[in-house]
């Protein structure tokens, strides 16, 4: 039996009546779409199973439940309900799809020995390994993808940012980021008319708690400008 959602936390109606509100700009508008989206999923997805594990922290070992297994959830957005689970690699993140509807996932692995990687899950569910990689950005079927190693000791970070073509499935650039190299990235966006790109960086992988930047470039990695931003940016939306 189907299960019916009603959305009615606070936040929700609470951005849903700054959407409707004419006087809402496109760019807040588009914002609150993605906001209420999120919410929506965290309610789509409660049913989810869950695993007991334990997990060494700093002091002990503690007791703790994480989503069973590694899976990506798919919820039929006009329904609102989880048609299906797809299992993907450890500790999945960021995603993003092409015009073929085919989905590309960041698994971050464990931070230790499991490295970070794409994955591109077929419209048939199947699952291949696509390109090793931290973050991920698409704009008109162009995928890309940056990779960050970082050496807590020297502070420093070796970054490299790659483009495809996901419908040929083919690399088309190697290092966009010659020109102009994060110090630590946390966030990849495209602007959706000009197709610049844009990255949140601190600058190194300990300075987390100082002020970072932000890097426009061109679609081919040309440096535009730098803009100096508050304490870790950590996020880049259109």
């Amino acid at each position: 039996m189907s299960k019916l959602c009603v959305f009615d936390h606070p936040l929700i109606q609470h951005k849903l009546s700054v959407l409707r509100d004419k006087n809402t700009s496109v760019k807040v508008f588009r914002e609150l779409i993605s906001e209420i989206a999120m919410l929506m999923c965290y309610e789509a997805t409660r049913d989810l199973p869950l695993e007991e594990v334990e997990v060494e922290t700093p002091v002990a070992v503690a007791k703790c439940r994480r989503i069973a297994g590694k899976k990506l959830a798919v919820v039929d957005a006009k329904q609102l309900k989880l048609e299906r689970t797809v299992e993907v690699g450890l500790n999945p993140g960021a995603l993003c799809a092409n015009s073929r509807g085919e989905v590309f996932v960041v698994c971050r692995g464990n931070y230790y020995d499991v490295l970070p990687k794409v994955q591109k899950v077929a419209t048939d569910g199947t699952v291949t390994d696509f390109c090793d990689g931290n973050l991920l950005a698409i704009h008109k079927d162009r995928l890309y993808v940056m990779s960050a190693t970082t050496d807590y000791n020297s502070n420093a970070c070796t970054v490299s940012l790659r483009a495809f073509d996901t419908l040929a499935g083919s690399e088309t650039a190697i290092n966009l980021a010659e020109e102009a190299t994060p110090g630590m990235p946390n966030a990849i966006d495209v602007e959706p008319l000009s197709g610049d790109l844009y990255i949140s960086s601190d600058k190194g992988p300990m300075d987390y708690d100082k002020q970072g930047y932000v890097l426009h470039l061109t679609s081919e990695g040309a440096l535009k400008q730098r803009f100096e931003v508050g304490i870790h940016p950590f996020g880049v939306v259109f």
